[in-house]
C-alpha cells in the first residue's frame, strides 16, 4: 500500500472521498509488492465462464477429470453473487443460468454457461464496469466496497484482453501521478479509461544481442526475427525522438541488432515480452543442438507504432518490468546473510528430508531464473511434489491442497496486520507513538494494529488515527472493514474459512494448470498470476518449514513440519469456534485472531 501525493489535484476533488479512494484502490491493485490479498484475481466472473467452457471441452478430450467441474462451478456462483456488474447486466435472471444447472449435465452445462457469458460480453462487461466506477465518483457514493470490486475486476479482465499489468501501471503514472499541472475535473479518468480502447497496435521491435546471434540468423527467420547490423532500411532514424536515437548509437562493435516486424499486440510492453518470447525459444533449440554456448541479449528494447501506411506514429524505450517471480517482499543482503548463516548453523532435517528439501530448493532457483512463464510453474509444482509424501486415502490434489493450506492459513491473519502495520507507520510517524502510548503490553506493534482496529475499547483512539490519516482512505477503509470483519470469534472463523474456500480453488486451478501444460501443451492467459501465487506458496512453505526446524530442532522430518502445522491449524480452528460468540478483546485477541496460546 504505497503512498501517493495529491498534492497535484484542485481542494474539490481530494474532498471527493469516492475518487481518492478510487486512485488509491487502483494504485495498490497495480503496485508489483501488494499483498497478495489485495492484488486482482486471476477471474472474474466473466473469465469463470470461459475457464469453464475451457475445462467442459478437456473433459471432452479426455485431458482433465470430470471433478474439476465442481470446484469452478461453485467459484463462479460466489464469484457472480458479489459481481455487482454482472449483477446489473443479468438482472434477477441468475437461476436460470447458475442455480437451475445440473453440473452432471455436461452439455447443457456448457450450453447455460456459454449463453451467460454472451450475455456479460468481453466488452459490454469492461465498459459497464468503466461507466459505473464514474458513475459512483461523480456522485460521491459512499460505496466504496462497490469500488474496490469493480476496479479489481476490471483489471483482471483488462489483463486477460491482453493488456500487460505493468503497461496500465504506466498508464496509471501517467494520468494520476506523473501529470502537467492540476487535476480540476474529473475528465481525466475519461481520458484514462479511454486509452484502453481494445483496439490492437502495429510495432516494430528492436532489441540488441550477441554477435554470435549471426551464426544462426536463417533459423532466425522462421520465429520472423532478423538479424542486422543496420537499420536503415526499416526505418529512418531522423523520425525517431532523440532518446531512441540513443540507442541505435550505443550499439556496441561486437552486437547486432535483432528486428521483429508487424508485432500485433494492445501495447509496447505485451509487444516486447512477444519478441523476448522468440528469442528465448530460438536460443533453447540452438542450446539444445550445440550444449556449450547460450546465446545472450539485453531485454530493454526499441519499440516503434507504425499506422497501415507503415509510417512511424511513435518511438520508446521499455526496459525489463519487475519478472513474475520477484515480486515478493525479500529480506535485505544483510538480513538474508545472517539467515543464511543461521540455516546453514542449525538446520536440522534428517537425510531423506533434507535431500527432498535440497531438491526443492534447486528447483525454486531453477524457477526464479527462468524466463518462461510455464516452466516457471512447473518447477515450482515439481518442487511441492517432491516436498509432500503420498498419501494413498486421498488423491494428489486433495493431498497437496490439504497440506499447503494449513501452512498459508495458520499465519494468514498475521499478514494482513503487519501490512497494514506497515502502511499506518509509513503514512505517519505519530502513528507509531500513538499506538505505543495507548496500549500498553510488550507484544509486536502488528499486535498493537490489531488490537487497535478491533478491540471496542479503542473506537476513541481509531478516531485518532482517522485524523490522522487525512487523505488516505484506502487505509481508513481497510481499518473500518476489518473492524467489522473480526467483531467476534464467529467473524474470524467466517474469514478464514473463506480464504481457505478461495486457497483450495486456486490450487486446484495450479494443478489443472500444470495437466493442460504437461498433456496439452496449453498455456492459458491467467498462468502468470498462478505462477506469482504459487512461488508464495511454495516460499511460505519452504520457509515455515525451516522455522520449525531452527525453533530448537522442533521436527526433524517434512513429515513431522506438516504433521505439527495441521495440529497447530486443527487447535486454532478448534479455539475459534469455542469462542465464536466471545466480542475480541485486547485479553483474547492473540488466542481468537492469531492462534497464540
Amino acid at each position: 500500500m504505497s503512498k501517493l501525493n495529491l498534492s497535484k489535484y484542485s481542494d474539490s476533488l481530494k474532498e471527493n472521498t469516492t475518487l481518492v479512494f478510487f486512485i488509491q484502490r487502483l494504485n495498490e491493485l497495480l503496485f508489483d509488492y501488494t499483498l497478495d490479498t489485495f492484488k486482482p484475481r486471476a477471474l472474474n466472473t466473466i473469465l469463470l465462464c470461459e475457464e469453464l467452457l475451457n475445462v467442459i471441452e478437456e473433459i471432452e478430450k479426455q485431458i482433465i477429470d470430470e471433478k474439476n467441474i465442481e470446484h469452478i462451478f461453485n467459484e463462479l456462483k460466489w464469484s457472480f453473487k458479489s459481481d455487482p456488474v454482472a449483477k446489473e447486466i443479468i438482472g434477477d435472471r441468475r437461476n436460470d443460468y447458475l442455480d437451475s444447472v445440473d453440473i452432471k449435465d455436461l452439455p447443457k452445462l456448457k450450453l447455460s454457461i456459454s449463453l451467460l457469458k454472451n450475455k456479460l460480453g468481453d466488452f459490454n462487461y469492461l465498459d459497464k464496469s468503466k461507466e459505473t466506477i464514474i458513475s459512483l465518483i461523480q456522485t460521491k457514493s459512499p460505496e466504496k466496497r462497490k469500488i474496490e470490486k469493480i476496479t479489481s475486476s476490471l483489471i483482471t479482465g483488462l489483463i486477460d484482453l491482453g493488456y500487460n499489468k505493468s503497461y496500465i501501471h504506466k498508464k496509471f503514472n501517467e494520468y494520476f501521478v506523473r501529470f502537467d499541472g492540476v487535476r480540476n475535473d474529473l475528465d481525466f479518468i475519461n481520458d484514462f479509461f479511454n486509452s484502453f480502447n481494445y483496439q490492437n497496435q502495429n510495432f516494430t521491435v528492436v532489441f540488441k544481442a550477441q554477435i554470435f546471434f549471426e551464426k544462426f540468423k536463417d533459423s532466425c527467420q522462421s520465429f520472423r526475427l532478423s538479424i542486422t547490423h543496420d537499420l536503415s532500411s526499416y526505418f529512418a532514424k531522423e523520425s525517431l525522438n532523440d532518446y531512441c536515437k540513443g540507442f541505435i548509437d550505443k550499439k556496441r562493435h561486437n552486437q547486432v541488432y535483432i528486428v521483429a516486424e508487424n508485432i500485433i499486440e494492445l501495447d509496447e510492453e505485451s509487444a516486447r515480452l512477444e519478441v523476448l518470447g522468440r528469442i528465448e525459444k530460438i536460443s533453447n533449440l540452438f542450446v539444445f543442438f550445440h550444449h556449450k554456448q547460450n546465446p545472450t541479449w539485453n531485454s530493454t528494447g526499441l519499440l516503434i507504432t507504425v499506422d497501415d501506411e507503415d509510417s512511424i506514429v511513435d518511438s520508446t524505450i521499455i526496459s525489463s518490468s519487475t519478472p513474475i517471480l520477484h515480486k515478493t517482499l525479500d529480506l535485505t543482503p544483510s538480513k538474508a546473510s545472517v539467515e543464511l548463516k543461521k540455516v546453514l548453523k542449525k538446520f536440522g532435517l534428517e537425510s531423506s528430508s533434507f535431500r527432498r528439501f535440497d531438491t526443492a530448493i534447486d528447483l525454486h532457483a531453477s524457477a526464479v531464473k527462468n524466463t518462461e512463464i510455464q516452466n516457471q510453474l512447473l518447477n515450482l509444482w515439481i518442487a511441492l511434489e517432491t516436498l509432500i509424501t503420498p498419501n494413498k486415502s486421498k488423491s494428489k490434489i486433495q493431498n497437496y491442497s490439504e497440506i499447503i493450506t494449513n501452512f498459508l492459513v495458520y499465519d494468514y491473519l498475521e499478514r494482513i496486520f503487519r501490512y497494514v502495520t506497515k502502511a499506518l507507520i509509513r503514512e505517519s510517524n505519530g502513528l507509531r507513538a500513538i499506538l505505543t502510548d495507548n496500549i500498553s503490553g510488550v507484544m509486536p506493534l502488528h499486535e498493537k494494529v490489531a488490537i487497535l482496529i478491533v478491540s471496542p475499547e479503542y473506537e476513541e483512539l481509531r478516531e485518532q488515527v482517522y485524523e490522522k490519516l487525512e487523505n488516505n482512505e484506502l487505509l481508513i477503509y481497510r481499518i473500518k472493514k476489518l473492524n467489522k470483519d473480526f467483531g467476534k470469534g464467529k467473524d474470524v472463523k467466517k474469514f478464514i474459512e473463506t480464504h481457505i474456500f478461495k486457497t483450495r480453488l486456486q490450487l486446484n486451478r495450479i494443478y489443472r494448470t500444470r495437466n493442460l501444460i504437461v498433456h496439452s501443451g496449453r498455456v492459458p492467459s491467467f498462468t502468470e498470476n498462478l505462477t506469482e501465487n504459487l512461488h508464495n506458496y511454495v516460499d511460505s512453505f519452504l520457509k515455515r518449514i525451516i522455522d520449525f526446524s531452527l525453533e530448537n530442532k522442533r521436527v526433524n522430518s517434512i513429515e513431522q513440519a506438516c504433521l505439527e502445522m495441521e495440529l497447530l491449524v486443527s487447535r486454532y480452528l478448534k479455539n475459534i469456534e469455542a469462542n465464536k460468540d466471545e466480542t475480541i478483546t485486547k485479553e483474547n485477541i492473540e488466542s481468537i485472531l492469531f492462534g497464540i496460546k
